[in-house]
């Protein structure tokens, strides 16, 4: 199973593993976690990453995380480093790979 890079919710985990509810749980309790039922229904009750990857570990079931992706902002700033980079170094130092990244919108 690909585990998702931010926490979920029992319902979404539930689903994403297609076991029960009541079974995800139990396996909280059993690793520790003291939490009703009813509390861990909520929605504003989060299972964390890590916590999901113990979770598929006690059930069986093969954990992958998948790679938390750049923002908008995150990748804005690595161009406008790159850019300010590529300026600094004039255009005779630039490799062939510099070029197609400055070519780049």
């Amino acid at each position: 199973v690909r585990l998702p890079s931010t926490p979920q919710t029992l319902v979404d985990f539930s689903l994403l593993l297609r076991v029960n509810k009541k079974t995800i749980v139990r396996v909280l309790r059993t690793l520790g976690e003291s939490l009703s039922y009813k509390i861990a229904n909520q929605d504003s009750y989060k299972i964390d990453v890590e916590m999901m990857e113990l979770i598929c570990i006690e059930l069986g079931i093969e954990p992958t995380k998948t790679e938390k992706k750049m923002s908008v902002l995150e990748e804005a700033e690595k161009r406008a480093m790159r850019q300010a980079r590529d300026a600094s170094l004039g255009d005779e130092a630039k490799t062939e790979e510099e070029e197609r990244y400055a070519a780049l919108p």
